[in-house]
C-alpha cells in the first residue's frame, strides 16, 4: 500500500522497541547482555549505539543514586560452582545462643537476606535457581556445552511458574542471592534447627593486574583557591566481608564485635565549655552526670565511664603518665517498645574517659532498626543535651575514621609544620587564641595516609600484628564544631595538620561554612609565619 504522499506505509512504521508490561520482550533483550550489564540493565542503558541495536529497558530511578533492580536471573550451575568457585559455610543456631529476640529462625533468616540487600546483593528468582540445579555443562549427547554465564546461555525467568503441592522435602525455605563474582544460598535445616549459609566466590576474583586501577587528577581546594594533584585507587572487587560474624551479631549474639563491620551510623560531639575557674568546671561536670545518668538509663547497667579534671590531668603530667588512646565503651540500646514488636536495637559508642577539656564522642552505629527508631533517638539524644545546657553538635563520620579522604572529590586541605618543636607552639595557639579544643586521639593506618597525603611514618611492621600496625593522632575541634584538625607525623621530623571541615554540622549554612573557610585561612597563615620564624 502507498500513502497519499507516495511513500510506502511499511516503510514508515517504527522499529520494535521493548515493551515494559510484556515480559518475554524483557527477556530477550536481557539475554544478549553479559551478568554486570544485567545488574544494572534497568538503571542504566547501554551506550546510544548498543542501546539502538537491542533496545532494552530503561526506567527512570526512583532515587539518587540509583539503586540495583532487586532481583537477577542468573545462577551458576552446579558443575560450574564446583569448578569455579570456592565454597564455605556456617551456620546459625538460635538454640545456642544465650539471648535473642527473634521469634523463628524463619525472622532470623529474612533478615540475613536484608543485609546481603543492603551490600548490593540481589534475589535469585526461584525458577532461575530451581533450573540452575537440573542443569550440567555437558549435555546429554557428551558435546562440551557453554557455561551458564555466557550472555547466550543465561537463564530467563520462566514464563509460566504453577504453582504446585509441595511435599516435604520442599518445605524447607532456601533463598539464593547473587553479585556478580559471589553467590550465597541461605537455607533452614530444620533437622538440627539452624540456618546454613553456603558462600560461592570466583576463583580469578582478585584484585591485581588489569581490576585494579589507580587514577591521578586535579581536584580543587575551594578554601585556599587552588588545584592539587589526587589520587585515587579503583578495585573491581570489594574486600571479603565476614558474614559470619555478622549472621551471628544479628542474631543476638553481641558478645564480640570485628572490625570492618559496615554499620549504618550517626556520630556526635559533645563540645566542652570554656571555663576559666574551677567552679565552672564543677558546674559542666555535673551536666556531664546528667547525660552519663541518661545513657545508664537506654543501656539499662552501670556504665564505666571516668571523669577527669583539670586537677587530675595535671597530675598525670606531673607523674609522667603517658596518654594513649583510650578505649571506646559500646552498649545495645533495644528498641522495641512492646513483646510483639520487631526485633531491633543499635549500637552506642562512647568514650570511657569523660575529660572537662575534652570533647566527648557518642556515636550511634545499627544494623537492625528501622530509620523512624534511630531517628528518634537522635531526637531524644539533642532534647536531653539542650535541657543539660550542653552543646551538641552532629559530626562527620571521616573525625572517627583513619582515613580523612573518603570522599572522591572532597579532599581536606592540610600544610606541614616544619618540625615537632614549632608543631607544639601550633597547638597551643589553637587552643588558647583560636578557641579549640581536644578531640582525642584517633587510630590511624599508615596507609591510609601515605597515598593521599604523602606522609610515612616511622614504625617497624615485622614485630606487629595486623591490629597493632597503626599510630595514634592527635585531633582538634574547634568549639563552633565547624572543623576538625588532625596531627599526622612524617618520619618523626615534621607534623601534617589536616583541617577537615565538619560538613554533618555545617550544611547548607553558608555562613558558618564561610567562617570555617576563613578560619583555615587564618591558620594556614598563622602556621606558614612560625615555619618561616627561627623557632627551634
Amino acid at each position: 500500500q502507498k500513502s497519499k504522499n507516495g511513500g510506502s506505509t511499511a516503510s514508515r512504521r517504527k522499529q520494535w522497541v521493548l515493551n515494559p508490561f510484556k515480559q518475554e520482550d524483557e527477556d530477550e533483550v536481557l539475554a544478549k547482555r553479559n551478568y554486570n550489564s544485567r545488574r544494572w540493565s534497568h538503571v542504566f542503558p547501554q551506550g546510544e549505539t548498543e542501546f539502538k541495536r537491542h533496545a532494552g529497558p530503561n526506567f527512570k530511578s526512583l532515587c539518587q543514586p540509583a539503586i540495583l533492580p532487586v532481583e537477577i536471573d542468573v545462577f551458576p550451575s552446579k558443575e560450574e560452582l564446583d569448578v569455579r568457585y570456592n565454597n564455605r559455610f556456617h551456620a546459625v543456631n538460635l538454640a545456642a545462643i544465650e539471648k535473642t529476640f527473634y521469634k523463628s529462625h524463619t525472622d532470623l533468616l529474612m533478615e540475613m537476606v536484608r543485609q546481603r540487600l543492603v551490600q548490593d546483593y540481589q534475589l535469585v528468582l526461584p525458577d532461575v535457581y530451581t533450573e540452575s540445579r537440573k542443569k550440567t555443562t555437558r549435555d546429554t549427547d557428551g558435546k562440551q556445552r557453554k557455561l551458564s554465564n555466557f550472555p547466550s546461555e543465561l537463564s530467563t525467568r520462566s514464563k509460566d511458574s504453577p504453582r504446585k503441592q509441595k511435599d516435604s522435602s520442599e518445605r524447607n525455605i532456601k533463598i539464593a542471592l547473587s553479585m556478580d563474582h559471589c553467590f550465597q544460598t541461605i537455607q533452614y535445616q530444620p533437622d538440627d534447627d539452624s540456618v546454613r549459609v553456603d558462600s560461592y566466590s570466583r576463583n580469578d576474583a582478585r584484585n591485581e593486574g588489569a581490576n585494579q586501577f589507580k587514577n591521578t587528577f586535579q581536584l580543587w581546594l575551594p578554601a585556599s583557591e587552588r588545584y592539587t594533584a589526587v589520587h585515587q585507587r579503583f578495585d573491581k572487587y570489594p574486600a571479603e566481608y565476614n558474614w559470619n560474624g555478622l549472621d551471628n551479631r544479628i542474631s543476638g549474639d553481641h558478645s564480640k564485635s570485628f572490625h570492618g563491620t559496615r554499620y549504618r551510623r550517626v556520630s556526635f560531639r559533645i563540645i566542652p565549655d570554656a571555663f576559666q575557674d574551677r567552679r565552672s568546671e564543677q558546674d559542666y561536670v555535673a551536666k556531664m552526670k546528667k547525660i552519663i545518668e541518661f545513657l545508664e538509663i537506654k543501656a539499662k547497667k552501670k556504665l564505666d565511664i571516668k571523669i577527669s579534671t583539670v586537677e587530675e590531668r595535671a597530675l598525670q603530667v606531673k607523674n609522667k603518665i603517658v596518654d594513649s588512646a583510650e578505649r571506646k565503651l559500646t552498649f545495645i540500646v533495644h528498641l522495641m517498645k512492646k513483646k510483639l514488636d520487631k526485633y531491633e536495637w543499635m549500637e552506642v559508642v562512647t568514650n570511657s574517659i569523660f575529660d572537662t577539656k575534652r570533647a566527648f564522642q557518642i556515636t550511634f552505629n545499627w544494623l537492625v532498626a528501622s530509620a523512624v527508631k534511630i531517628e528518634a533517638q537522635v531526637q531524644l539524644l539533642k532534647r536531653k543535651c539542650l535541657h543539660f545546657g550542653l552543646n551538641l553538635v552532629s559530626a562527620t563520620y571521616a573525625s572517627c575514621h583513619s582515613n580523612l579522604y573518603l570522599h572522591p572529590f572532597i579532599r581536606p586541605e592540610s600544610i606541614f609544620v616544619n618540625s615537632v618543636e614549632k608543631a607544639k607552639i601550633v597547638e597551643q595557639a589553637l587552643i588558647n587564641k583560636y578557641n579549640f579544643c581536644e578531640d582525642g586521639k584517633v587510630s590511624v593506618y599508615p596507609e591510609d595516609v601515605k597515598l593521599t597525603f604523602g606522609v610515612e611514618y616511622d614504625m617497624d611492621y615485622s614485630k606487629r600484628r595486623w591490629f597493632q600496625r597503626t599510630f595514634l593522632a592527635q585531633q582538634y575541634i574547634n568549639r563552633a564544631g565547624t572543623i576538625f584538625i588532625r596531627l599526622l607525623l612524617h618520619k618523626r621530623e615534621k607534623v601534617l595538620f589536616v583541617f577537615l571541615e565538619n560538613r554533618k554540622h555545617i550544611g547548607s549554612n553558608n555562613e558558618l561554612l564561610d567562617s570555617t573557610r576563613k578560619l583555615q585561612s587564618q591558620l594556614k597563615d598563622m602556621i606558614e609565619t612560625i615555619n618561616n620564624s627561627d623557632i627551634s
